[in-house]
């Protein structure tokens, strides 16, 4: 009996290890990967018909495939506006540049963008897919400030 139990208590600390090895490992492979993730900075360009926000891809793998799955304006309540969508995906390297045009005509006011791209790495067996977001400030036609 008592070999029995301290059996099955031997078994249920192994299978703990194990567990804990296993988060571990799951853990540490997270952290490399966000080591590993693209960052981007955002600058608003242009107001009102010409307006975009450019996103440049300062750190990351050495291609990714960018494209836009989300837009939104904020209202004049504070809400954001907008919605999700997917575009074409564009090849970008290492310090290039992605556009997304935003359309601020029917804007009389200083305007918050966000924008949402999704990432994926292009030369890869594996290939890993980042979500990244970025918000700019549109503050008139001359003037921009850049929110990280």
């Amino acid at each position: 009996m008592r070999s029995a139990a301290a059996s099955e208590r031997s078994a249920e600390s192994a299978e703990r290890s194990a567990l804990a090895e296993e988060r571990a490992a799951n853990i540490a492979e997270r952290e490399e990967q966000d080591r590993q993730a693209p960052s981007l900075s955002y600058v608003a360009k242009g107001r009102t018909k010409d307006a975009a926000v450019v996103a440049t891809l300062t750190y990351g793998p050495p291609e990714l495939d960018v494209r836009t799955n989300g837009l939104w304006i904020k209202s004049e309540q504070g809400d954001w506006v907008g919605s999700a969508f997917n575009s074409d995906p564009t090849r970008l390297s290492v310090h290039g540049e992605y556009t997304v045009p935003v359309d601020l005509r029917s804007e009389s006011r200083a305007v918050e963008v966000k924008i949402r791209l999704e990432c994926t790495e292009v030369h890869s067996d594996r290939p890993r897919i980042w979500e990244r977001t970025g918000v700019v400030s549109f503050r008139g036609p001359s003037r921009v400030t850049v929110l990280r």
